[in-house]
């Protein structure tokens, strides 16, 4: 089965600035069966605090059964991100395919303009609380871009174009064996040439991950190949011409 934060359009969340708008966790394409007796689920919403502002508690929707097995759990993230741990509870077996529990947020006025919402870590419990290993979840992630700050183009111009590119997040920032990083980022200007790579702690480049003449205007997320790198922490490095920005991840075999 699917976990999706995407709206059935698939075209990005907008809105204004302190506008209020819900980002919904939803299941999606294939609906469980009873048998497979998934009772609980476990999983992670992860998205940019300065750009939205999560306002007041998430709403499970209890009109289908659903209920939290305990408070959603925000966490701040040295990054910037932000997330929350979401445990929910079924008496009888997950079985729709629909909304599941929404979370509601504030538009600020931020630098960064753009967040993506990622969902993330899902997991499926039986009736004994055992986990379901057989049951694949695959995630549906969707992104937050606002529109014109304050109903005026002048301050969503300047903030936009205070730098070449932005790093919004990479997720996940701990990876397995058999993962892939992704790198979240925008390009605000006009054609920017633009060149990502893996550094080691040394400071040493192990690995260019893209090397572009120029990237039009645009929200972008790049896959970051760290296959076969040892354990450790790694840097990657987002470069253009005039500016240079970094994240961090760690490889955990």
């Amino acid at each position: 089965t699917t976990l999706s934060v995407a709206q059935a359009s698939t075209q990005p969340y907008t809105a204004n600035v302190g506008a209020i708008f819900n980002v919904p966790v939803l299941l999606a394409t294939t609906a469980l069966p009873e048998n497979a007796d998934a009772r609980r689920l476990a999983f992670t919403l992860t998205y940019r605090r300065d750009v939205v502002n999560l306002t007041g508690t998430p709403v499970v929707n209890t009109d289908s059964g659903y209920s939290f097995t305990k408070a959603p759990v925000v966490n701040d993230l040295p990054n910037g991100d932000e997330t929350i741990d979401f445990d929910i509870t079924r008496v009888i077996p997950f079985t729709y395919l629909n909304e599941i529990v929404h979370a509601t947020y504030q538009v600020m006025v931020s630098k960064e303009l753009i967040t993506p919402f990622i969902v993330s870590n899902g997991a499926f419990y039986d009736s004994k609380n055992n986990a379901i290993c057989y049951i694949a979840t695959d995630t549906i992630p969707s992104a937050f871009v606002p529109g014109y700050l304050c109903g005026d183009t002048t301050l969503h111009n300047f903030l936009y174009g205070t730098l070449p590119t932005r790093i919004s997040m990479l997720s996940p920032n701990i990876v397995a064996d058999n993962e892939t990083p992704v790198l979240y980022y925008s390009v605000n200007r006009t054609n920017v040439p633009v060149k990502v790579e893996i550094y080691n702690v040394l400071g040493e480049m192990v690995r260019t991950v893209k090397n572009t003449q120029t990237q039009p205007i645009g929200s972008y997320k790049l896959p970051v190949g760290a296959r076969g790198l040892p354990s450790g922490t790694y840097m990657v490095r987002l470069t253009t011409p005039e500016s240079s920005e970094t994240i961090n991840f760690i490889i955990r075999k």
